[in-house]
């Protein structure tokens, strides 16, 4: 869907993400969104410009001690079963098994908060809905693409909502959600194909470490966001 060039006094602006933009332009040198025609603004002020053609999301708060507590628990205890569960001296396959099935657990809380987080700049601009957002990574394959549309995408379009609505909110650093995505998605070639437990183990942690912050990321951006008036 292409997107109107608003004009605001002598300059032209993208509408998606409110940088300047020349009167020819049929695609937004930063964001990258096809643009229409101009629409003029000249009686109201830049705060509330876009918001007259965009839906107001609702406000959503995401509990760090939720999110990051019952991870914590999750993937540390399973860490720890499967670590018990691959020792040489007393192999028990059924911990590593019940192990993996409790970092497995970590998913579902994953998906409520990427829906949440997507819900709450979901005002018709974004690059995707709340439900689309969880429902195309179940799709083979393309949910590999998906993953990075929906976190490092998540990143991109909150910070073009505040810019776009000229919200005093500290930006999302999407370089930490591009370096979570290439880890989690090595995790599992590493879990099916390493022979050392020690370097599944390792890599794990790696991956939970940047999983929270990530998750502290997003929860604290989405709870400043409904802290607005």
């Amino acid at each position: 869907m292409p997107f109107p060039k608003i004009k605001r006094g002598s300059s032209l602006h993208c509408f998606f993400c409110n940088s300047i933009v020349e009167e020819t332009a049929t695609v937004c040198p930063k964001c990258g969104k096809k643009l229409s025609d101009v629409i003029k603004i000249s009686t109201m002020p830049s705060s509330t410009a876009s918001s007259s053609f965009a839906i107001k999301p609702p406000k959503v708060m995401l509990p760090k001690i939720l999110y990051l507590g019952v991870t914590s628990i999750l993937w540390i205890t399973g860490a720890v079963l499967i670590a018990y569960g691959n020792l040489k001296s007393y192999p028990s396959p059924d911990l590593a098994a019940v192990g993996l099935f409790l970092q497995i657990g970590v998913l579902p809380l994953f998906l409520i908060c990427l829906y949440r987080a997507w819900k709450s700049i979901d005002d018709g601009l974004a690059r995707t809905t709340p439900g689309r957002a969880v429902a195309y990574l179940f799709i083979p394959f393309f949910n590999i693409f998906w993953l990075w549309q929906c976190t490092v995408g998540f990143a991109k379009d909150y910070n073009a909502y505040c810019e776009r609505y000229k919200l005093p909110l500290p930006k999302l650093k999407s370089g930490l959600f591009v370096i979570w995505f290439f880890l989690s998605l090595f995790y599992v070639p590493v879990m099916i194909f390493s022979l050392a437990s020690f370097v599944v183990t390792a890599f794990g942690i790696i991956v939970y470490l940047f999983t929270l912050l990530m998750l502290n990321a997003v929860c604290g951006a989405v709870n400043k966001l409904a802290s607005l008036p």
